[in-house]
């Protein structure tokens, strides 16, 4: 998530971009017609990178920002709800060893599903979680459900915090991935799929007004 402000200055954009991490780089943006162009010589880790400008930038979350930095945080976090259904602790303890029962059988015999380690928001440590898997190209679709809790799972959390470090367990294939949170079209047309899938989604999705985040998860090679 990208919160921006800009500052005009020798005929350039400087455009300060907070992605989540405890710093806050600085990076010269410069304008020409009409494409913004970011030039990593102000900031290490940074790429050059053309983009259509939708609208102004000034003092508010843009997202036609997004992609512009290879650092960004691909994984937005909505609201907590205000109501929802809190999963019973047994089901939880019982989901807390599925990860290492699944590595020990290498994905057999466990239905459409798939391990996803992330480095805990908190902790900084590994956590594994369980989770169904929707197929999608070389990817997978993720459903950030927790059986339709007011609040987000640990591991979604995780994951926008630290984006750059997921990875995903499929049968026996392991391999990093870069999530996005999916929105709008995209999530709309992703969520009537899984639905028609998997029913109990729909059923998660009345017990709490918050909205349930689909994640696209791409390998990275």
């Amino acid at each position: 998530m990208l919160f921006v402000s800009q500052l005009f200055l020798d005929g350039h954009v400087w455009v300060p971009v907070t992605d989540g991490y405890p710093f806050i780089p600085i990076v010269r943006v410069e304008l020409q017609a009409h494409q913004l162009v970011a030039n990593d010589s102000w900031c290490p880790g940074l790429r050059y990178v053309r983009h259509n400008l939708a609208e102004t930038i000034v003092g508010r979350r843009h997202d036609s920002l997004r992609g512009v930095f290879s650092s960004e945080m691909s994984v937005e976090i909505p609201r907590s709800g205000t109501r929802g259904s809190k999963m019973p602790r047994a089901a939880i303890a019982v989901m807390g060893l599925m990860p290492g029962l699944y590595r020990l059988l290498g994905g057999r015999a466990m239905g459409p599903t798939l391990i996803l380690t992330t480095i805990g928001a908190k902790t900084g440590q590994k956590r594994d979680a369980q989770l169904t898997a929707f197929p999608e190209g070389d990817g997978w679709l993720v459903v950030a459900s927790k059986g339709g809790d007011a609040t987000h799972p640990a591991w979604f959390v995780n994951m926008a915090r630290h984006p750059d470090q997921v990875w995903v367990q499929a049968g026996n294939r392991k391999v990093r991935v870069k999530p996005e949170t999916l929105k709008g079209a995209f999530r709309t047309t992703a969520w009537k799929r899984i639905v028609s899938e998997f029913a109990n989604y729909g059923a998660y999705e009345q017990k709490t007004d918050r909205e349930i985040p689909v994640i696209r998860l791409t390998p990275v090679e």
